[in-house]
Order: C-alpha cells, then sequence, then structure tokens
C-alpha cells in the first residue's frame, strides 16, 4: 500500500529535455534567457545539438561559485537521456576591442594568474593579469596586457620553473 501523498514515479517527455549547465560566477552578467546553446556528449563525438536557455538561477553554489542555467533542447529522435554529461557552450553578445590569449599561456603563482611578456633578446617579464570570460581555450585578459603586447603561449611553464628555480637559489 502506498499513501496518496508519496511520490512514486514521475512522467516526462523525452521528447524535450533540459540540459543543467553550471556557469562560472565571472560569466553570470552575459547570460540571458533566450540566447543559443549548443552542447556535445561523449556519446556522439562530433555531432552537435543545439537548444535555447529558458531560466538563469538566481542563487550562486557557495563552494564551487557557479550559477545552474536551464536549456530546453527537442530531442525527438530520442539520441539524447537523461543524465547524460554534456559540454555547453552559450552564445553571449560578441566584445569588441578586448585583449584574449590562449590560456595556455596563463599560469597560476598563488592566488593569481600570470603571463610572460616577451622583451628585447631573450628577456621576459613576468605579469601579473586578471582574466574575465574563458571559452575553447582562450582567456579573455580584463588587466595586466596590452593590445599588441607579445607573449610566450607555449612553454611559459618551464619560464615559471625557471623563476622559481633561481629563487629558490637566491634564497
Amino acid at each position: 500500500m502506498v499513501s496518496k501523498e508519496k511520490e512514486i514515479c514521475t512522467i516526462s517527455d523525452p521528447r524535450d529535455l533540459w540540459v543543467i549547465a553550471e556557469i562560472k560566477e565571472r560569466d553570470i552578467g552575459a547570460v540571458r534567457v533566450g540566447q543559443d546553446a549548443s552542447f556535445t556528449v561523449l556519446t556522439f563525438p562530433g555531432a552537435t545539438f543545439r537548444g535555447k536557455v529558458v531560466r538563469v538561477g538566481n542563487q550562486v553554489e557557495a563552494e564551487s561559485r557557479t550559477l545552474e542555467v536551464r536549456i530546453e533542447v527537442n530531442n525527438a529522435d530520442g539520441r539524447l537521456k537523461p543524465g547524460m554529461f554534456a559540454d555547453v557552450e552559450i552564445e553571449t553578445t560578441v566584445f569588441e576591442n578586448i585583449v584574449v590569449i590562449p590560456d595556455t599561456a596563463v599560469q597560476t603563482e598563488g592566488d593569481n594568474q600570470i603571463v610572460f611578456v616577451a622583451l628585447d633578446g631573450n628577456k621576459f617579464q613576468k605579469r601579473l593579469v586578471k582574466l574575465g570570460m574563458e571559452q575553447r581555450g582562450r582567456a579573455q585578459v580584463t588587466a595586466g596586457l596590452k593590445p599588441g603586447e607579445r607573449i610566450v603561449t607555449e612553454g611559459s611553464f618551464i619560464l615559471k620553473s625557471e623563476m622559481l628555480k633561481s629563487q629558490l637559489e637566491a634564497e
């Protein structure tokens, strides 16, 4: 016997699904209801699925510093299954005149992000940067670099290691 207050099943239509995305706190301002979104799932390599943002959460998760965004997806062919993990991209406003660098150029030093600016000859300067939105292996730089400055994009970890090694030797 089951009491009438006990929920024993949920009826749903698998032709329409929700994708729940967690976006970083710094990206919240760029996400709005109605924006297009695309995503991929491991089950179907090379396939891209599309949907629309139908809800932007109203509370940032304390530990992960993320906000939940709901994307509605048509699943008429039934390929997508509830519970799958997805990599989501939400199409936001295009910004002009911003500095964007490969994320391979960014190194972490304590709580800070740094890059190495190429100077004359074989000299490099460590530069503290502030990052904005990140997407597809690229990061927006909101402070610390000027347009046109040359930075190390490959091998920055080696430069950081050498910098730390010389600091240890000096002590």
